[in-house]
């Protein structure tokens, strides 16, 4: 998988130079393929932009509207895949409708 710096508040995903940040070398990548927006609060959000190939987040497609994103998300746009990993994530919430292991248990 190949690592893309987040800089700045939004940033252009594609296979085209002159429309995206980082040109994504790949026909299954649209010219302008998916946009990646940082709000305000430092939430990530992904929208699509009418990709032939669509953009997946965890084998689940996402719209023009948009998927937040979470830390180890998986993200295929057409067939090039990354990995969502923030710098500094937030702690690993426990569930509390999962049954413990005792390795757990310490």
């Amino acid at each position: 998988m190949q690592a893309i710096p987040l800089t700045g508040a939004e940033l252009n995903l594609g296979r085209d130079a002159s429309l995206a940040a980082f040109p994504i070398e790949d026909p299954s990548v649209s010219p302008l393929h998916a946009r990646l927006i940082r709000s305000a609060s430092g939430r990530y959000l992904l929208r699509d932009q009418g990709s032939v190939a669509g953009t997946w987040v965890n084998y689940e497609a996402v719209s023009e509207q948009g998927r937040e994103l979470k830390h180890g998300d998986v993200i295929h746009l057409g067939r090039v895949a990354f990995r969502f990993q923030l710098k500094n994530p937030p702690p690993e919430r426990k569930n509390p409708n999962r049954p413990t292991t005792s390795s757990e248990l310490n």
